[in-house]
């Protein structure tokens, strides 16, 4: 699973969460001040306006026919 502006890897609740730095080429990671219920959403990535222009950035994911997938 990928955990969305995390700078590491991490296992919660048997889970393993990796970071998306691997996935995206752009935007900054953040930490949210605000205190959450689960540690995955304690992180977010940021992409902030360069020059004044809005651009859409995607993530890059391989994926398997058959494979289970989280999304969120």
């Amino acid at each position: 699973m990928i955990d969305c502006g995390a700078v590491v890897d991490s296992v919660v609740n048997e889970k393993n969460w990796v970071s998306d730095s691997g996935y995206v080429s752009a935007g900054k990671p953040k930490n949210l001040t605000v205190d959450v219920l689960d540690y995955t959403l304690s992180t977010v990535r940021t992409f902030p306006l360069k020059n004044n222009v809005f651009k859409k950035f995607c993530y890059e994911i391989p994926v398997y026919r058959g494979g289970k997938y989280l999304v969120r």
